[in-house]
């Protein structure tokens, strides 16, 4: 790391516990290796791996989010030829705010039992309930978000809380999924701007950022938010109950157009805006997107035998721009399997 001017090393077994865990090594630039003494609480562990992990380094200050978020991201300060271990964090998801460059986390259990755990006929100690913090610029100490709590859902005697609450998509406000809905958090000051409450926007709402929208999806439909935050469904959407693990909405950049993909009925819709609506006439079920294909331009979507790729069917100077997506028609192709290896994935 050249702005450490040095080298870390992480030695010791990949399957680490808090009785058995790796040892961190610092080596200087043209020097020896050094071990780093990590005096991590009562029952936390060194990361195993930094495969994925996310490093930040700003003013002395280095910091290791792992890619595992059952482990502690650990923070460390760095002079010449020194590295010191400062303090760690609690495990969890630690979403990256661009414009603020602000630490959003979430820490805490996943899921717990509403009936008490009598062990050895004494009761276990209550488990804390998941709750988010934030993490400034070149901070070594994590600050608690007042009055958030998770979203959960109850099964039986098992709460579970919701797996992914964080969404941060480029210059947007911070969206959690909280317990009474989705909270627009200021990306800054990390306080509430808005409540998108359920009984409005559905009980299993997903909300991403695609093209120049963004927008949130549920069992009750589709919502565009304004930049204002207040919403307006999305009137012709062509899949009554589009919940998010059955109906794909993806963004086509290079044609400028919205994919809909309803893996029920294979069906795939084609928009704009996402406002009016074409369907594509295919005579194969569709069930997702893989990805673009850069030669020929198009769109690789996966069949119920095999690859298909969505290509342009009119006139090359047509590039499904303005009042062209009206006069295109786009049918289904089979793509042979050499031609799948020149996709690249999209979100």
């Amino acid at each position: 790391m050249t702005e450490a001017n040095g080298t870390f090393s992480l030695t010791g077994p990949h399957s680490s516990t808090p009785r058995q865990s790796s040892s961190f090594w610092f080596r200087p630039l043209a020097m020896d290796w050094d071990l780093v003494l990590v005096d991590l609480p009562k029952g936390q562990r060194l990361l195993p791996t930094f495969r994925g992990a996310q490093v930040e380094v700003a003013n002395s200050i280095i910091r290791i989010f792992p890619s595992n978020t059952a482990f502690e991201p650990l923070i460390f300060r760095f002079s010449e030829n020194e590295l010191e271990f400062v303090s760690s964090l609690p495990a969890g998801t630690w979403e990256y705010h661009k414009r603020s460059q602000n630490r959003i986390g979430r820490v805490g259990p996943w899921s717990r039992s509403t009936k008490p755990d009598l062990g050895y006929w004494q009761e276990t100690p209550e488990t804390l309930p998941p709750h988010f913090l934030v993490l400034g610029p070149d901070e070594t100490v994590a600050r608690l978000i007042p009055g958030l709590t998770s979203q959960n859902d109850i099964v039986g005697e098992k709460v579970f809380y919701h797996p992914s609450p964080i969404t941060i998509s480029g210059e947007n406000p911070v969206f959690v999924h909280a317990d009474e809905g989705i909270v627009a958090l200021d990306g800054v000051s990390l306080s509430q701007i808005q409540l998108l409450p359920y009984d409005e926007i559905g009980d299993h709402p997903d909300i991403k950022s695609l093209g120049s929208l963004t927008f949130i999806q549920s069992e009750l439909g589709v919502f565009v938010l304004n930049d204002n935050l207040s919403l307006h469904k999305v009137a012709n959407f062509p899949v009554e109950g589009p919940w998010p693990h059955e109906v794909r909405i993806g963004y086509i950049e290079p044609w400028q157009t919205y994919l809909v993909i309803d893996k029920r009925s294979g069906e795939i819709h084609v928009s704009k805006d996402m406002d009016r609506f074409i369907k594509l006439k295919a005579d194969k079920r569709v069930t997702g997107v893989v990805g673009l294909l850069a030669e020929p331009p198009s769109v690789l979507v996966l069949g119920e035998d095999q690859l298909y790729a969505v290509k342009q069917d009119c006139d090359p100077r047509c590039v499904l721009s303005g009042g062209c997506i009206d006069s295109c028609a786009a049918n289904l192709q089979a793509v042979i399997g050499a031609t799948a290896s020149k996709a690249h994935f999209v979100s």
